[in-house]
């Protein structure tokens, strides 16, 4: 498997998006459902990293499903009321927007990426941040990268806003 730098990753990202927004401006323009939005992203995403899988809405460590059992602790305020999967005594059940990796236990896994409308009524992106945060340092997880990403959409001129990248702590 072919070890990609910070700067690979996130010029095929952004390649990602930038064909996604020319190539699907009507889903942005008419603010269609996220889903539908980050599958289209995950088929560009999937030409960029030919060696790997891309997945939408992936859910599994192996063939056991994912849960972050210390996001419970960093929950903001804001993210009572979000959607986080069904929360078990101990842990949440996560589903990234969409993921690149290697399926199966041993991945690896390259990138997390969790995607926003400017127009999302909830208005805190704190619990896609804390998500991503643990992607990265998570002992099953262990991604290698992680994006937010958030686009403008009900608009003429749908966009990519921002491109937030989270970096490992030390």
């Amino acid at each position: 498997m072919t070890e990609l730098d910070d700067r690979q990753v996130e010029e095929r990202l952004l390649e990602a998006l930038s064909r996604l927004i020319f190539r699907d401006k009507c889903l942005l323009i008419n603010d269609h459902n996220e889903r539908s939005i980050t599958f289209r992203l995950g088929l560009y995403l999937q030409k960029e990293f030919r060696a790997f899988s891309v997945d939408c809405e992936y859910n599994r460590i192996g063939t056991d499903k994912k849960f972050l059992d210390e996001l419970q602790h960093r929950l903001h305020p804001c993210c009572q009321n979000y959607r986080l999967g069904r929360k078990t005594p101990k842990n949440f059940r996560i589903f990234p927007d969409v993921i690149v990796h290697t399926r199966g236990r041993a991945g690896p896994n390259l990138l997390a990426i969790e995607l926003k409308k400017t127009n999302n009524r909830s208005g805190c992106h704190k619990c896609d941040i804390e998500k991503l945060k643990a992607y990265l340092v998570h002992p099953a997880l262990k991604y290698g990268h992680a994006a937010f990403v958030e686009l403008v959409t009900k608009s003429p001129t749908p966009r990519v806003k921002s491109v937030t990248w989270l970096c490992h702590q030390a």
